[in-house]
């Protein structure tokens, strides 16, 4: 993935955080749509799991929530166009999809916008983006 033209306002380039090494990195795993966070964090990264929770906009709401101030969320959920791909797929890759198959945990654009705010498409970065859709980036504002 090629960025196209700058990085949106804070976030910083080259991946580096405010501070430089692995100790400035944390990584964690929790369960959604509940999950107790540590934070807060300048960055926040959940792609290709919203399709396995139901409750997706209380999953989102918990994800902006461990954002620090100025720092961003990048998270993809599902939406109309993954449902038209799963069912493309086989029986057995179709079972793994099922709440997104079903309709029951699509969210629409405006329905992300309405619980996470001015949301930007996160492929529209890239310099030669994808067919895709369902991927935002959002920043927490600074206090």
């Amino acid at each position: 993935l090629r960025v196209r033209g700058r990085l949106p306002r804070g976030l910083p380039p080259g991946g580096r955080g405010r501070g430089r090494g692995p100790d400035n990195l944390a990584v964690g795993v929790a369960a959604l749509p509940d999950a107790t966070l540590r934070g807060p964090h300048d960055l926040v990264y959940c792609v290709a799991t919203l399709c396995f929770v139901e409750d997706v906009e209380c999953a989102l709401r918990t994800l902006y929530d461990a954002v620090a101030p100025g720092g961003h969320l990048v998270v993809s959920y599902p939406d109309r166009r993954l449902r038209e791909w799963v069912r493309e797929q086989g029986e057995e890759k179709r079972a793994f999809f099922e709440l997104v198959e079903d309709g029951e945990n699509l969210l629409t654009p405006a329905e992300v916008r309405a619980v996470l705010g001015d949301v930007r498409d996160y492929w529209a970065l890239a310099e030669d983006p994808p067919d895709r859709t369902g991927t935002v980036y959002v920043r927490r504002p600074a206090e």
